[in-house]
């Protein structure tokens, strides 16, 4: 919130497979973060509230976070598979390296 009111619809955060696109393919300098709520709480994705975030320049109105398509649209399938990834051996063993670079490309490369 900026001043008592929600960004610009086009800048909020409201879909992760956009995200994911903008972070991997269409602008390597654009940097996320992913939050500690992203590993156990399924309820940040949803717009419980129904606020009223607006709507785009290309006239999709902003509701609860859209989810990449393996998740089938449930906040709770997602944060199970998140988890999954992070305590998997090998991103496990190996996260850490990735952490104190801080290079995202060492991500890409795990």
């Amino acid at each position: 919130m900026q001043g008592g009111h929600f960004d610009l619809p086009d800048r909020l955060f409201h879909s992760i497979p956009d995200a994911w696109r903008s972070a991997s393919e269409n602008n390597m300098a654009d940097i996320k973060e992913l939050i500690p709520e992203f590993f156990y709480l399924p309820e940040f994705l949803g717009n419980t509230n129904s606020f009223d975030l607006g709507t785009k320049q290309s006239g999709e109105s902003l509701g609860n976070i859209v989810l990449p398509p393996w998740s089938k649209g449930d906040p709770n399938e997602f944060i199970r598979v998140h988890r999954e990834v992070l305590y998997n051996t090998y991103i496990h063993t190996r996260i850490l390296y990735c952490i104190l670079y801080s290079n995202k490309y060492a991500f890409i490369t795990l």
